[in-house]
């Protein structure tokens, strides 16, 4: 829409930058309260700056690519003292009103505050004034607060309050000198309340912005001045979502000095902001404008109005689109026509770190309070390493970015919702029409079924004829005439009742005329003639048998409970023994066993009882008695030959002393004595690791020798250290936490297998090769990176006691046990077996090697 702003860049635009230099530094603070803890606190206590001071107590971090996202979406209008940007298609508002609800700073000016009467007290503001010296934040933090201590109390306290403004409200890079009138102010402590720090502070910040707008189109970095803090805040609560990226609220239902209740310090990268914008949906929360008593309740305050802003009816437009409740997620905003952005393509060092460059200050704000020219030169200050960790912050980061992609694909429109519908109705509709011309079909077929099992043979029921002496047209001469028992089972009255003429007069004339048969051929009916009277017969049988099988059908019984009533109870023409003691026994010879069931009890029943048996006799009818039992004399024997031990041949096996040393008897069986190592530390305190964590190990090694102070351990390495791999036997067990040994097989150079135990409590790595040889290279991998491992997964108030220096290496000696070169994978799994029950490693000898396999 062109009556509409347009925007900086072309949505999608990719806008990243190397660094964005921070100059609101919540860090000088620390060395504020280090060396003048009194003063500080006082001032903490102050309501004039105290919810300045809590951004630093609370640990908030700035994070640089969050700003600089935002820089790079404004929209381009005429106000001077009000900016506008678009997040998810959807305008926001940052301006005067939305700045005091973050600070609550003071933003009424007064024009009447004589600025530069102060009065000298000798101290040592008043002489630097009277000098008419120079001081900047750098000076302060390295040079005058480790001198303080010989200042008055008052000069302290006015220290305190000057790296509030020249570090935070009025920021500008640390080696800029603060401008006088800033010091005269804190000498003043009337007039350091009666100044509009509100106004101030948002002039600055908003000119900052603004010409930062230009420079991210060519420069790799820029710089924000003012209080930055408040524009990140005011993000976060205009955006709630980014609240999960960031940090998170100390209270709800804070609506004024908001600046107060945040707290976090999580990183985020230039793809979490993409994805969660793209992924935003319409179920995502925005609050295009705040007021210091709401969200959203208050759109245009008078008392926040200001004579020299400039009137745009474009902006005017998209409050009135927001007061009739305009849907924004389709609206295309139209942008400038620029050069693209500069693009940064690396995201390997910190760009989220607050860092300043050497600046130029030269300007003078819109309230005529002047900012000194000079500068001192400063090498550049190098990168410092975030002190603060937000403990779950990624697993917020990642719980959001997977809700908003989950809730991205439910948001579709209308007009495809009811395509979906007729298409799902109409696919129905025409199933549900074939389904039921099939059922019909095949209820049609079971009706036809069942009339014609029910309708008597036309062979055993012959025709009547109305000529008197005419032979039955179906009955067959050679066979002979049925009697009325063994006609056709009738077990309904019903129907034994419809035939009953025709089977008693039928069998009479069959028996007179049968002498005659030659005779009635000929004088049968024509082929036409006979097939209509048949006809006619079967119809009338038919009608008759639907009428009794369908009259008295009750639908209100189900198929067994008809079959019950209609028929009785039902038995199995075969007899299964032991399968339903129910159905009826083909003999009277009683059974050895029934199986009892739930609704079937014989008359003479028995519960099973268990019988201890201790006869030797007793013991031997059982079934399992050469695998439970061993008789006293084969026991004796064993004993006999244990103390003079000759090797036995037992299949595969060889039967010596070592392997009858294994065998325990029943004393020591119910004591529960363990023959193991196990006893000496928990079992559940010990991790056996895959070969594919010892390929990742081995795969990492030259990534850290090629730079091991700014090596940074693979989030896959971490994974193991979690106990969060492998996927199929998650633990959670954290190492040196719950676990104290690691038992890994390794695959040395792709031919070769070894084994090693990593003990890390006494941060040990004991090496098994069958070879006899030593890997050094391989091993120290292990040894230089699990430590590193360890100490990053540690929770942050242990890590600090630990150190990654490499772990003993010691190599358990061993001959040369692998003679064929093939056999060293079931080695190595064999050392890590008897390592772990603290077994002899003479069991894995060369004429064991079949067993070992």
């Amino acid at each position: 829409m062109d009556q509409l702003p347009k925007c900086l860049f072309k949505e999608g635009t990719k806008t990243q930058v190397d660094k964005v230099n921070n100059s609101c530094r919540a860090s000088i603070l620390e060395n504020v309260k280090k060396f003048i803890r009194a003063e500080y606190d006082e001032v903490l206590d102050d309501p004039l700056f105290g919810q300045i001071m809590a951004i630093y107590e609370h640990k908030l971090r700035f994070s640089g690519r969050v700003v600089h996202t935002f820089v790079c979406k404004q929209l381009l209008t005429a106000k001077l003292h009000e900016l506008w940007f678009h997040f998810a298609r959807r305008p926001l508002r940052f301006s005067m009103q939305e700045f005091y609800a973050i600070t609550g700073l003071k933003y009424e000016d007064e024009p009447d505050m004589e600025i530069d009467k102060w009065r000298d007290d000798k101290g040592f503001w008043s002489t630097l004034l009277k000098k008419k010296r120079n001081i900047c934040l750098k000076q302060i933090r390295k040079v005058h607060l480790r001198s303080c201590n010989t200042w008055s109390h008052v000069d302290r306290l006015r220290l305190v309050y000057l790296c509030v403004i020249a570090g935070m409200v009025m920021a500008k890079d640390e080696k800029v000198w603060i401008p006088h009138k800033y010091i005269k102010l804190v000498i003043d402590f009337d007039k350091l309340r009666k100044c509009p720090w509100g106004l101030h502070s948002f002039d600055a910040l908003v000119t900052s912005i603004i010409t930062a707008k230009d420079k991210v189109k060519t420069q790799n970095n820029y710089v924000i001045d003012g209080f930055s803090y408040a524009l990140q805040i005011w993000l976060m609560e205009a955006i709630p979502d980014i609240v999960s990226l960031l940090g998170k609220k100390l209270r709800e239902g804070v609506t004024s000095m908001r600046c107060r209740n945040w707290k976090g310090s999580a990183k985020v990268s230039y793809e979490d902001i993409i994805s969660l914008e793209s992924d935003f949906g319409s179920t995502g929360q925005v609050f295009p404008y705040i007021s210091s008593t709401g969200n959203c309740d208050v759109i245009v305050d008078a008392s926040f109005e200001r004579a020299v802003e400039m009137k745009d009816e474009r902006v005017d437009m998209i409050i009135d689109m927001y007061r009739k409740k305009r849907d924004w997620s389709k609206h295309v905003w139209g942008y400038q026509e620029t050069v693209q952005p500069y693009v940064y393509s690396s995201e390997e060092d910190g760009s989220e770190e607050d860092g300043s460059e050497e600046e130029e200050a030269g300007q003078t704000s819109e309230n005529e309070m002047e900012v000194e020219e000079e500068s001192i030169h400063v090498s550049p200050t190098k990168k410092r390493k975030n002190k603060f960790q937000d403990i779950g912050a990624e697993s917020r980061k990642k719980r959001l970015l997977c809700e908003r992609s989950t809730e991205k694909y439910r948001d579709l429109e209308a007009e495809m919702k009811s395509y979906i519908h007729g298409l799902l109705k109409s696919s129905f509709t025409s199933l549900a029409l074939e389904v039921r011309e099939i059922i019909d079909a095949r209820f049609a077929k079971f009706e036809e079924m069942v009339l014609s099992s029910q309708t008597p043979c036309p062979s055993r029921a012959p025709a009547p004829s109305n000529t008197p002496g005419a032979a039955p047209a179906c009955t067959d001469a050679d066979d002979p005439a049925p009697s009325p028992a063994d006609d056709v089972p009738a077990p309904s009255p019903s129907r034994s009742r419809a035939p009953a003429s025709s089977r008693s007069r039928a069998p009479a004339s069959s028996r007179s005329r049968a002498p005659a048969s030659s005779r009635s051929r000929a004088s049968s009916p024509s082929p036409a003639v006979a097939k209509t009277r048949s006809q006619k017969k079967q119809n009338a049988d038919l009608s008759d048998v639907s009428g009794s099988l369908f009259g008295t059908l009750d639908v209100n019984l189900g198929t067994q409970e008809h079959l019950q009533k209609t028929m009785g109870n039902l038995t199995q023409e075969s007899y299964v023994n032991g399968f339903d003691p129910s159905q009826d026994k083909k003999t009277e010879a009683p059974e050895n066993f029934t199986t009892p069931m739930t609704s079937f009890r014989p008359s003479i029943f028995k519960r099973p009882s268990l019988t201890d048996i201790d006869e030797p006799e007793g013991r031997c009818k059982d079934s399992d008695y050469t695998l439970v039992f061993v008789p006293e004399d084969k026991w004796s024997k064993l004993v006999e030959w244990s103390l003079n031990p000759n090797r036995l041949q037992i299949g595969p096996s060889i039967f010596d002393g070592e392997l009858c040393s294994h065998i325990i008897g029943p004393n020591h069986w119910f004591k529960n004595y363990e023959k193991t190592s196990l006893c000496r530390w928990k079992v559940e305190r010990v991790a056996f690791l895959s070969c594919l964590f010892s390929n990742q190990i081995i795969s990492s090694i030259g990534k850290f020798q090629g730079n091991k102070r700014g090596y940074k351990v693979d989030d896959i390495l971490l994974d193991y250290g979690r106990g969060e791999l492998p996927y199929h036997g998650r633990t959670g067990s954290v190492w040196d936490v719950d676990v104290d040994r690691l038992y890994i097989p390794v695959f040395v150079n792709q031919n070769h297998w070894i084994s090693m135990c990593v003990n890390l409590v006494n941060r040990t790595v004991e090496v098994f090769d069958c070879g006899g040889r030593k890997n050094t290279r391989t091993v120290e991998a292990f040894a230089s990176l699990i430590p590193r491992i360890v100490k990053a997964v540690q929770p942050s108030d242990k890590k600090k006691d630990l150190n990654v220096k490499q772990y003993l290496i010691s190599y358990v000696p061993m001959p040369s046990l692998n003679k064929t070169g093939n056999d060293c994978g079931a080695y190595a799994l064999k050392f890590i077996e008897c390592h772990v029950h603290g077994l002899d490693f003479a069991s894995t000898r060369t004429s064991k090697k079949p067993d070992i396999r």
